[in-house]
């Protein structure tokens, strides 16, 4: 029995090691979840900019609809003629003012990313760094619509999750 134990014992410490081993790295340019990251906050940086003019023309729509001043409402009014309204703003108005004016334009940004169908592609590694576990990558950007460059980092936090960076959008 103290053999088996002896074995298990052996087997765990040899586990403990590659598991520790394996994230002491940077991660790849090329993992799935890194790619995943850099696709969700494109998509993300995409929505931004196709919700500004249509939402801020919903918003004031939605204003007028009410009849009444809403700090709220007029503060994303201001966000979208200064150019920075973001759909996340503009859903939590939609959640909360239930106004089918600006759920329609969140669909329709929604559906025009799903079928642009982001990719990446032709990925590269320009840097790797495993003693701070971080890589600079680029790669090729590849949609229905377009096609383009875009580099990005991803480094592995202290508890273990990757972090990434993108920039060249």
């Amino acid at each position: 029995m103290k053999q088996i134990s002896d074995r298990f014992s052996v087997v765990m410490v040899i586990y403990v090691l590659l598991v520790s081993c394996s994230s002491s790295e940077a991660p790849n340019c090329s993992d799935n979840s890194v790619k995943k990251l850099v696709i969700e906050i494109i998509e993300g940086k995409i929505r931004d900019y196709m919700v500004m003019l249509p939402g801020a023309v919903a918003l004031k729509d939605l204003r007028d609809k009410i009849g009444k001043n809403s700090n709220e409402i007029d503060a994303a009014l201001m966000l979208g003629l200064q150019g920075r309204l973001t759909y996340n703003t503009l859903n939590e108005l939609q959640r909360k003012y239930k106004d089918e004016g600006i759920k329609n334009i969140l669909e329709s940004v929604d559906k025009q990313i799903a079928d642009a169908g982001i990719t990446l592609s032709g990925i590269r590694t320009n840097e790797r760094n495993n003693e701070i576990r971080k890589c600079k990558c680029s790669a090729d950007l590849v949609s229905a619509e377009t096609s383009g460059s875009v580099d990005y980092t991803a480094q592995y936090t202290e508890d273990g999750k990757i972090y990434v960076e993108v920039s060249g959008l």
